[in-house]
């Protein structure tokens, strides 16, 4: 991406730099495509929200599991469902309250993973910039993933990721932001479906065009 270029590369050899970013296979936004999958406003008062990650502490995973513990406490009915694997699953676990309301989900196959986009109503991922190992959100594509399911996004600015998602489409909080933030995100989609499903279509048309071809 543009912001690892700029974090990483010396100013005297940017001029000497080609950017190429990451695009999504076109077979994945084919098989998308061809399942004819169309969205509405949905009548079911649960609201399914999805997160595919590696699972690593810069994840933000955590604030997202006490966000959704703030809806559920606020009487919302959601589910989080985080698909990924990784260092941060033990901790994650013992980060859950509410098993029946929030999951993580292992070795899932590429039709699994489709279905559960497809099955979602929101995409949130908040990453953030730590020491360390693995401490950069360099693009992020799941983004495009799950903006070609037709989803809104909630995410953070850390990164590139403004250079994976749709402007106008994506709600994009400071990448320090707190789990009541994200909560009072949620919950503004939660009582606006035309929105979301809004967002949803625009990131759909956008992220269609984002493939290596």
């Amino acid at each position: 991406s543009e912001a690892t270029a700029n974090k990483y590369v010396p100013k005297y050899l940017r001029k000497r730099l080609i950017v190429l970013k990451p695009g999504l296979p076109f077979s994945f936004v084919k098989r998308i495509l061809q399942k004819n999958f169309t969205r509405q406003v949905s009548k079911n008062e649960i609201l399914n929200i999805l997160s595919v990650t590696r699972l690593s502490p810069r994840k933000g995973l955590k604030r997202l599991i006490n966000a959704v513990d703030l809806l559920i406490d606020d009487g919302f009915a959601v589910n989080l469902k985080i698909i990924g694997e990784g260092s941060e699953y033990k901790n994650l676990q013992k980060e859950i309250k509410n098993l029946q309301s929030i999951s993580l989900m292992r070795a899932v196959s590429d039709e699994e993973l489709i279905k559960n986009y497809l099955s979602a109503d929101l995409f949130a991922l908040l990453p953030m910039q730590i020491k360390g190992g693995e401490a950069w959100e360099g693009f992020g594509i799941v983004f495009l993933e799950a903006g070609v399911c037709g989803l809104p996004i909630i995410t953070s600015d850390s990164g590139g990721i403004k250079e994976s998602t749709s402007p106008f489409a994506t709600v994009y909080l400071h990448e320090k932001c707190s789990a009541n933030e994200i909560y009072v995100e949620i919950k503004k989609l939660i009582n606006n479906k035309k929105l979301a499903l809004q967002l949803g279509e625009l990131n759909k048309k956008w992220a269609s065009d984002q493939t290596w071809e």
